[in-house]
């Protein structure tokens, strides 16, 4: 026990000397984000390929996210997909917005690659250089064209009308009373408006529109659950 102690120790000493360095450092320059560095082959982390046990590699560099598996906003299937191997890409791509991420990421810091010929290539999901490259040129593409900024008037503008089909459906109801042609006339206004509405809490529950998840996660349970009466653990699992 008095080992582990120190271990942990000293790995949330080397987490808060690592926090003083921006994300980019940690993920794409050689500094050094502890003291003193250790080196992993990629057995030793292909064996860290557990729920409570997981190890990512992230441009060369080790992290223990085994403790925030759990409590990570995009769910802890995500993590535990790629623990044990390298999950740069994903990583890059599940995570537009490094400045959001740059203050944890550091803290689980626990050491560098150590690439060495002959190591097993199943921790390796991404290894095909050409596709890779494709994919990061699209990417940087898709950034420079302003897709991945949100539109914040989009999403209002989805809700409004959404809310805007719904009364209209319900006051023709009320209004004309239950016969069969009313009945397809409101069947096909509230049809569209459920359309609309499984697209935006899909972009809610993916955590896409607002920075901060909470608010991410309320609009998701209003829409998902008051919207379409569904519900948003369902849709998550």
């Amino acid at each position: 026990m008095g080992e582990r102690a120190a271990v942990l120790r000293e790995r949330k000493v080397d987490g808060l000397r690592a926090s003083s360095n921006t994300l980019e450092d940690c993920l794409t320059k050689d500094s050094q984000c502890s003291s003193e560095t250790k080196y992993y082959t990629w057995d030793e982390i292909a064996q860290h390929n557990k729920k409570k046990d997981s190890w990512l590699v992230v441009e060369g560099k080790v992290y223990d996210v085994s403790s925030w598996a759990l409590r990570h906003p995009g769910g802890i299937d995500v993590i535990t997909s790629y623990a044990g191997q390298d999950a740069s890409e994903p990583f890059r791509a599940f995570h537009p917005d490094l400045e959001v991420v740059k203050k944890y990421l550091p803290t689980f810091y626990i050491g560098e690659l150590k690439d060495q010929p002959g190591s097993s290539e199943k921790a390796r999901p991404h290894h095909n250089t050409a596709l890779l490259e494709d994919f990061k040129q699209l990417r940087d593409q898709v950034r420079k064209q302003g897709f991945y900024k949100v539109k914040w008037w989009f999403y209002v503008g989805m809700l409004a009308h959404i809310l805007a089909l719904e009364a209209i459906s319900w006051s023709i109801m009320s209004y004309f009373g239950p016969s069969w042609p009313i009945i397809f006339l409101c069947g096909a206004i509230l049809a569209t408006a459920q359309a609309q509405a499984g697209w935006l809490q899909h972009d809610f529950g993916h955590l896409s529109v607002f920075k901060n998840s909470k608010w991410n996660h309320l609009m998701h349970s209003f829409v998902i659950g008051h919207l379409k009466a569904a519900s948003r653990t369902w849709w998550n699992w």
